[in-house]
This record gives C-alpha cells, structure tokens and sequence, in this order.
C-alpha cells in the first residue's frame, strides 16, 4: 500500500537507495563493458556505426530507470495518503497516458524521420538502425508505471533486480546477435540494427519479473475508497510537466553530449575534406572514451550520490546538518574523480592496448578522460541540488553546457577533428560543472576548501608520476609489445597507483572526524588512520 512513513520511513528509504545505487553501479558497468567486446568483433567503422544510435537507445533506458518512475513515485506519495481509491487511479491514468503519448510521439517521429535523420547525421545508410532503435520507445511507459509504483512504496528490490536483469539479458542478446550477425557475412549496418533489437528482449525479461513481483504483492489498495479525488488532472500535468524537464534533462546531461557528437562530428569532419572511411574509423576510435567515460563517472558519483537521498531526507533540519553532508558528498566526489581522471591518464596507452587491440585512440583519449572530472562534479552537484529541492538550475545548466558543447563542435572540429570534439566535450562539462557549483555557493553551501583541493591535486601528481615511473622500470625490465603485456600493466598499475593515491590522501587528513563517522566504511578507514599514525609516533 502506498503510505507516508513519518518515523520508519528514512531506514526503509536509505536502504532503498542502496539498492538503487547498487543496480544503478552494476546496469551502468555493463552498459560500459559490453562495448569493448562488441568494438573488438566489428571494428572501428562498426563501432561507430553502433555509438551513432547508441545515444537514442539511452534515452529509453534513462526515461525507464531515473526518469519516469522517480516521477510517478514523487506524485504518488505527493498526493496520496494510500487510503484513496480514486486519487490513486487518477494519477495512474494521468500518468500512463502522459507515457505513452511521449512513446507513441517518439516511436512515431524517430521512425518516420530516420532517412532524414540520418542524412543530418551525414550517413544516409543509419536509417535502418534508427528505425530499429524507434521500436524501444513503445515498452517504457509499462515498465516505467510498474517500477514507479513499487519505489513509490519504497519497494526498491523489484526495481533494482528489474534494473539489473534488462542489462543483463540485453548485454547478452547484444554480444549473441552480434557473433551470429558476423558469421552470417551481414554487412555492419545490418549487424547493428540485428544487435539493436536486444533492448527489446531485456525490456521484455524487465517486465515479465516486474509482473511476477506484482502478482506476489500487489503494492495498490484494493478496496475502492468512497473518497473523492481531491487532486485534478490539470495539477498532475502540470507536475508531470515540470519533473519531466527538470528530472529528465538532468539525468540525460552524458546522453545530450553523446548526441551532439552523432550529428556533428562525423559529417563535420567530411565537410571539411576528410575521407568518409577515415572519418568513421576516427570518430568509432574517439568513441573508444565513451565506455572509459561511464566507468570513471559511475566510480565518482555512486558513493557521493548515495548520501544524497540522506540529504533529502533531512532538508528540513538545521542548516548546519544538511550542510555537512553536501560538503561530505561533495569531498567524495572530487577524490575519486580527481584519481580518477589522473589515473586513468596515466595509463591510457596500456587500456587502449588492452580493450582495442592498439593505441590508435590514446591521444585523443587523454583529452577526452579530463571530461570525468567534469562530468562527475556536475552530476554530483546536480545531485545535491535535487537533495536540497532546487531542481530547475540542474536543468538550465545543462541545456548551457550542452549548448556550449554544441557551439564548440562546429568551431573546433573542422580544425581539429576528434581532438576538438573531446575538446569541446570537456568544455561542455566543465560548464555544467561551474553553473551548478554557483548556485550551490550562492545558497551559502561550502563545498570544499582551497586547501583540501591541493592536496588532492598534489596526491594525484604523485600518483601520476609513481604509475609512469611504474611502466618505466616494467619496460626496462620485461620488454614485450603483447596484448598481454599491456593488460597486465594496466591491471596492476590501477592497484599500485590506487594504493599511492590513498596512501597521501588518508596522509593528507583530508576528511575531518565528523565526516569520517559519516561514511559507509567509516571503521575501515579509521583503523588505516590510526595504523597510520601508530606508525609515524613510532617511527
């Protein structure tokens, strides 16, 4: 039954957002991962061909995941106290058919518009796959009711393992398609449009274990009230309305990126006098970062996200607690982002060795990796605005940075090509990225000192320099150009460079007492701390 839960409510919630945050880590890693191995058995050309559609398909699955169930969730518990019938109808009636407007409107303009689409993206032979990619918008208004019906009552098991089952079966019919595609001899456009299709098997697989959980517990009351609805249909839409532009647009910060580069990049660079083969083989190596993207963000925005909803919880005490967990949250972010993209830097020859087989990509994509420190600060931010109830300037700042991206393209790729596009990229984030900490500054939330930034950087320094003289002595030592080889620097070279980094953050006392009692391996952390300090007094 749908309920308010005054004292219960922030265990029960906070667990939810475990789970959620665990679902949101694991569908994420797979939604990066699978992209290696399909790159590895189509190629660049037919990466690109696959990362040019791939933007479309995301916006489903956003829509589906942090969209429109957030959405129906926040409606239900705003006018619903559980007991009325009629009210609950109405906002599911309202909100179904609002859904399924959108995914007949999209279904309809993407399908009827892909030859022309495809010509504005430079590539007439994408109309099949758009085409293809047209058909996923049918399924989300199902899953997006059922899944916003059970968060709204805070059952957030159905949903997460619902999460995790459509990646799974979906990064499972992806690679299967593909491989049988491939042995068939169908070109690498129809191999696309064939892998395509698997969304439509993991939409499937999500709604069938949404129905087996719905027939066990049936999360509505049954009983018709003789309550009135006391909200209306014009109250509804206009909330739709407004969440749906501010939630959505948010959430589709990396997806609007993606999407500029699909139309602009490739037929930018044939425009000003590259070869159309080269041109796709560029712009599928510049999408190499993609995946290399998302693996990066997800690992600096989970654990700083996770305090969020702690943060919504309590946006009604005293300004000082809400205060100390946007600045925990914030801290969080920028040590992982910051080790992150230095990290990752640092390695890039050997990954890109590694996952594509050669280091084609590696110029590029050290441009391209600065946009994790960027893109995980501005969800990040985006994220503790939300908490705190400002949910419109998320949404502007996002619109400016995605124009600013849009702008950017036109200006740098026909000089720079793929260097430019990663350019602009990180110029788009990066505006984001200062938008929202504005307002977060203007609404008097200290973030994190001068000081504490330094050291960060100072820590990412050493560790940059420890993982180059790393590779330095591992070369000199064992000289072997193997697939191997690089797979094994790599590898270890995340765990030696993670170990320095943290060695000279947890040196550098970077988080205070309090914000230590506050994280989620809190007791960890303290016993490194005090060895640490038994150390230096004994040594």
């Amino acid at each position: 039954m749908i309920q308010n839960v005054p004292q219960a409510r922030t265990n029960k919630f906070l667990q939810g957002a475990v789970l959620l945050t665990a679902a949101g880590i694991i569908t994420k890693g797979l939604s990066a991962i699978y992209r290696v191995p399909y790159q590895n058995i189509v190629g660049d050309i037919g990466f690109y061909i696959y990362q040019q559609i791939y933007p479309f398909l995301a916006i489903v699955m956003v829509l589906s995941t942090t969209g429109f169930p957030v959405i129906l969730s926040k409606l239900l518990n705003e006018y619903s106290d559980g007991s009325n019938f009629k009210n609950i109808r109405k906002i599911l009636v309202v909100c179904f058919s609002f859904f399924a407007l959108i995914s007949l409107f999209s279904f309809t303009s993407l399908f009827l518009g892909a030859d022309k689409l495809a010509r504005w993206m430079g590539d007439p032979k994408l109309a099949l796959l758009l085409k293809a990619a047209a058909c996923s918008f049918l399924f989300f208004p199902f899953i997006s009711m059922l899944r916003g019906v059970f968060q709204s009552c805070h059952e957030m098991l159905p949903v997460s393992l619902s999460q995790i089952v459509e990646q799974a079966i979906r990064v499972g019919a992806f690679l299967s398609i593909t491989c049988y595609f491939v042995y068939k001899g169908f070109d690498l456009y129809e191999t696309a449009a064939g892998a395509i299709f698997s969304s439509l098997i993991g939409y499937i697989g999500a709604f069938m274990l949404l129905l087996v959980y719905w027939k066990k517990r049936v999360p509505l009351p049954l009983s018709r009230s003789s309550k009135e609805a006391a909200v209306s249909v014009k109250k509804i839409l206009t909330k739709l309305l407004i969440y749906t532009v501010t939630f959505c647009l948010t959430s589709m910060l990396m997806i609007f990126m993606q999407l500029a580069d699909s139309f602009q990049l490739y037929k930018l660079m044939v425009n000003s006098g590259a070869d159309p083969e080269a041109a796709k083989i560029a712009k599928g190596i510049y999408d190499r970062g993609q995946p290399l993207l998302q693996v990066g963000t997800v690992a600096a925005t989970s654990l700083a996200l996770s305090l969020v909803p702690l943060i919504s919880s309590f946006r009604h005490k005293a300004f000082q607690y809400i205060q100390q967990h946007v600045a925990l949250s914030f801290k969080i972010c920028l040590i992982v982002a910051i080790g992150a993209t230095a990290g990752l830097i640092s390695i890039i020859e050997q990954v890109d060795f590694m996952l594509f087989a050669d280091t084609k990509g590696a110029g590029v994509l050290s441009v391209f990796s600065i946009s994790i420190l960027f893109s995980s600060v501005a969800i990040t931010s985006a994220g503790i605005l939300q908490g705190v109830n400002e949910t419109v300037w998320p949404a502007l700042s996002v619109l400016a940075g995605v124009a600013v991206k849009i702008l950017l393209n036109e200006c740098f790729i026909p000089f720079f090509h793929t260097y430019g596009a990663a350019l602009a990229t990180v110029c788009g984030y990066g505006v984001v990225c200062l938008l929202n900490l504005a307002v977060l500054n203007r609404k008097k939330y200290k973030l994190a000192s001068f000081k504490a930034v330094w050291k960060m950087i100072g820590s990412a320094v050493v560790m940059f320099l420890s993982i180059k003289l790393y590779f330095f002595l591992f070369d000199f030592f064992i000289s072997d150009e193997t697939r191997m080889s690089a797979s094994i620097q790599s590898l270890t070279a995340v765990v030696f460079g993670a170990a320095v980094y943290m060695f000279f953050i947890i040196q550098s006392a970077i988080f205070t007492g309090k914000e230590i009692e506050s994280l989620p391996f809190k007791n960890k952390l303290v016993c490194l701390i005090s060895a640490w300090k038994e150390r230096k007094e004994n040594g």
